[in-house]
């Protein structure tokens, strides 16, 4: 690794060391949402999170991944919320003062 690339855990050890209060957004954190920022992903999972005996069922019938499956906790402890960022993010105009995102630029369409 080069030495001017950091970690992905310590960019998330870096980010969570503020201490002043202010709302931060994680947008696209899939399976690594942040402590102390609103964590937001778009995935099915998350939606399904708050019925994990569905997912459950969608992977015995093998529509949903072993990923997925094992995502639930993840998302029910840092409370990750469902929200599409290519349309709009759940949150008043100027009311985020961080705004973090990694590895998902390239999962928005070309079009």
């Amino acid at each position: 690794m080069e030495s001017s690339k950091m970690s992905n855990t310590a960019v998330q050890r870096q980010i969570s060391d503020h201490q002043d209060g202010a709302q931060r957004l994680n947008v696209g954190c899939g399976r690594t949402p942040v402590v102390g920022y609103l964590n937001i992903d778009n995935s099915i999972t998350v939606r399904l999170a708050r019925w994990p005996f569905v997912l459950k069922a969608l992977y015995q019938l093998r529509l949903a991944s072993i990923d997925s499956l094992t995502s639930v906790p993840v998302i029910t402890e840092h409370k990750v919320k469902w929200a599409d960022a290519t349309k709009h993010l759940p949150l008043p105009n100027e009311s985020v003062s961080v705004v973090y995102s990694s590895h998902m630029l390239e999962h928005l369409d070309h079009g």
